[in-house]
């Protein structure tokens, strides 16, 4: 189903070393690209909801974030 993918981007003004999420993912789905390159350098924290990078992506970098968005009530 198509309307559960969803993905969260942005330009990066400065450095930033974790990305928040816009709603809660199922978190084998997380897909992190840097520059539209696939990275496996970063992990998700479920607490906050946020993926956070291994290396800080450099400043201009576009960072995006795909997943898959749980159905689970919380």
């Amino acid at each position: 189903d198509w309307e559960l993918w969803l993905s969260n981007s942005t330009f990066l003004t400065g450095p930033v070393d974790y990305f928040e999420l816009n709603y809660t993912p199922i978190p084998n789905s997380i897909k992190v690209y840097i520059n539209r390159f696939e990275t496996d350098q970063w992990t998700y924290t479920e607490e906050t909801n946020t993926v956070q990078f291994a290396r800080v992506p450099p400043e201009g970098a576009l960072v995006e974030v795909a997943y898959i968005k749980s159905t689970e009530t919380e």
